[in-house]
């Protein structure tokens, strides 16, 4: 008969499950307690009150809302166009689009 060649494995390479859960929720924990350590500082320090702070009434020039309204639009046509392209064109526009992003 002939002789099967059967690969070995390299689990010793690779990280355990639990290691890498433990990897991911540890860097979530730190960058997390650093975000709210961030935040706590600037809480302190901050001079304004909430009605200021929600509203930020008349502390923005045009040019700050023009391009925050041109990123809006912008993340709108990224994330709706591809459906929108397979839905009214079927198969062949989602494959034009595909196509032309590359």
């Amino acid at each position: 008969p002939a002789r099967v060649h059967v690969a070995r494995t390299m689990s010793a390479d690779y990280v355990s499950q639990g290691g890498a859960y433990g990897a991911v929720y540890g860097t979530l924990a730190v960058f997390l307690c650093i975000s709210l350590a961030i935040g706590y500082r600037f809480l302190r320090s901050a001079t304004q009150d909430s009605d200021q702070y929600l509203t930020a009434r008349n502390s923005q020039g045009i040019v700050s809302l023009s391009l925050s309204f041109f990123a809006t639009g912008a993340g709108a046509w990224v994330l709706f166009t591809v459906p929108e392209a397979s839905i009214i064109g079927g198969p062949v526009a989602l494959a034009g689009y595909t196509l032309s992003t590359l």
